[in-house]
């Protein structure tokens, strides 16, 4: 249902939750969304997906002890149809588009674990969320007025009643911590992620030429990682699905580990062949990606395959279905 203004969606949200309150509907359904996740800060991804659809580059997790920010630069700002979408259950539009992760669905549900009420500021829409569905206008910008023009920002409050700060706290430290740099192999649009707490700091960067991808993990005292990879992706022409509608356009890729040849000398650059400085090496386990690495889930080859599969709601692991199998 498309909403004529913010005042009729509130309105029909509010309904929607009084009603369901009257049932004694509201703390199951909540527990059944809060809980779908076998990791705890799912919602991470969440706020990528979104970030990358909103074709952003550069994204920033803020951890502070008693709320999480996350800041993005994407171009496309919240509308009102973003609105209703952040605040439903399970609408999405992945179904249509092949080429994007797809609009908040149950997913970003999974905040609700930490927060009972996520603010988000973006273009001209500054709201906040109560009772998972209801929205409410900000009055607050503070700290919207500190970002740069056209950036899009969501604060989490460490507010819910049945989790301490504290180990809100530890549980988003821990998910933003084993954030594997292959997280973004396949995002075509983020290429920094930028993570600060304690006045300490992660960043995973990926730089690009051609097909040659190198990703790299450092923390702000030094420490680095990186990995390398030969990417080859497009967009091709979209399938009917089992149920008779269609995807327009897909994006897909295969990716290829890379690792320096032993005998290789140190001044060996990408002006140089690839193939006489890297080896293709076998990368067995969490090769399937649905953008991002479906932890669950390994193909049986050697090397990292993306489609935009069906997957099940955590998004770790993908579903047996006749339309994955075309994939």
């Amino acid at each position: 249902m498309a909403f004529s203004s913010f005042e009729e969606l509130a309105k029909s949200r509010s309904d929607w939750y009084e009603i369901s309150k009257k049932n004694d509907f509201d703390k199951g359904i909540e527990r059944l969304l809060t809980k779908l996740y076998p990791d705890k800060a799912h919602f991470i991804f969440e706020l990528l997906q979104n970030a990358e659809d909103a074709l952003a580059t550069r994204v920033e997790f803020r951890l502070e002890s008693d709320a999480l920010i996350f800041i993005h630069n994407g171009k496309r700002l919240f509308n009102l149809r973003d609105v209703e979408s952040i605040t439903s259950i399970a609408d999405s539009t992945k179904r249509d588009d092949g080429t994007s992760i797809g609009k908040f669905g149950i997913g970003f549900k999974a905040v609700f674990a930490y927060t009972e009420t996520p603010v988000i500021h973006s273009g001209e829409w500054h709201f906040s969320i109560s009772h998972m569905v209801v929205p409410s206008y900000q009055r607050d910008v503070s700290d919207y007025q500190s970002l740069v023009k056209d950036e899009t920002l969501f604060k989490f409050p460490f507010n819910k009643k049945t989790k301490e700060p504290r180990k809100a706290y530890a549980e988003i430290l821990a998910g933003l911590k084993d954030l594997a740099p292959e997280t973004i192999l396949f995002l075509r649009n983020i290429s920094k992620v930028y993570i600060s707490y304690e006045g300490k700091g992660l960043s995973i960067i990926k730089t690009q030429k051609d097909k040659f991808v190198e990703l790299t993990k450092a923390t702000s005292v030094g420490v680095k990682k990186s990995s390398k990879y030969l990417v080859f992706s497009k967009t091709v022409e979209g399938m009917e699905l089992e149920d008779g509608s269609k995807v327009g356009q897909m994006s897909v890729g295969v990716g290829y580990r890379l690792e320096r040849k032993d005998k290789v000398k140190p001044n060996k650059g990408l002006n140089d062949c690839l193939s006489d400085i890297y080896e293709i090496v076998p990368v067995e386990k969490r090769n399937v990606y649905v953008f991002f690495p479906a932890e669950k889930e390994s193909s049986g080859l050697r090397f990292c395959i993306h489609a935009p599969f069906a997957s099940t709601a955590a998004r770790d692991s993908i579903c047996d279905t006749a339309d994955n199998r075309n994939l």
